[in-house]
């Protein structure tokens, strides 16, 4: 990844495949033999949430703090003392995942004077694909309410351009186009493209390729 701080945020709006890319950037992380741990922040998704993938995590040696078990699915979920000690450095690397839009991003907020200014790169992840980011405009419009609720400015776009089973090639490709378009027009850099790792060596872009396995299943 071209950018790699000691806090990684990962937010987006709903549907874009943030837990995902957030859970898998953790795994990048820890393959390159970097302390990781995972941060469950997302507080409004009970089905498609970092914490749902924390046995398979640990078994890799990928630390997780999430709302605890029992009160993952309250309306507002305990959130662990520990998430300080990773803002703090006492961790290694730390991956927040935010909830999704602007409401998941308020929880983030409550941790803003605890996030230092230099050592955190805040990612908004993007998938075309959804109706509500499916053109500069409205990924503008997302970019900016996740901003104001988390009270964080955005540093970079993630692409994430995918229909989930039905993604190939072409789907990658021209929405990746879209994300590029993104990133000219709004001044943010695009920091890596990910993709479904079979079909990551069909693919050339100039930028860091982030290969994606699925951690999160619906529970239906």
């Amino acid at each position: 990844m071209k950018t790699q701080k000691q806090l990684s945020l990962f937010a987006g709006g709903f549907g874009s495949g943030k837990t995902e890319v957030a859970l898998n950037y953790a795994v990048n992380l820890h393959q390159k033999g970097f302390p990781v741990t995972v941060v469950d922040l997302d507080i409004l998704n009970h089905y498609f949430r970092a914490g749902t993938a924390k046995k398979s995590l640990e078994k890799m040696g990928i630390a997780m703090i999430s709302p605890r078990e029992e009160l993952a699915y309250a309306d507002l979920p305990a959130l662990s003392p520990g998430i300080y000690s990773v803002l703090q450095g006492g961790k290694g690397y730390g991956v927040l995942d935010i909830g999704g839009d602007d409401l998941g991003a308020i929880a983030l907020s409550r941790f803003r004077e605890d996030i230092p200014e230099d050592g955190h790169c805040f990612f908004l992840v993007v998938n075309p694909y959804r109706p509500m980011t499916a053109d500069v405009k409205g990924i503008d419009k997302v970019k900016r309410s996740i901003e104001s609720a988390s009270r964080l400015k955005i540093h970079a776009l993630v692409s994430n351009p995918n229909l989930g089973h039905g993604t190939d090639i072409e789907t990658v490709m021209n929405g990746h186009q879209i994300v590029m378009k993104a990133s000219e027009e709004l001044g943010l850099p695009v920091d890596f493209l990910s993709i479904r790792r079979d079909l990551a060596d069909l693919i050339a872009v100039e930028l860091p390729l982030l290969p994606m396995d699925l951690f999160i299943k619906p529970p239906w």
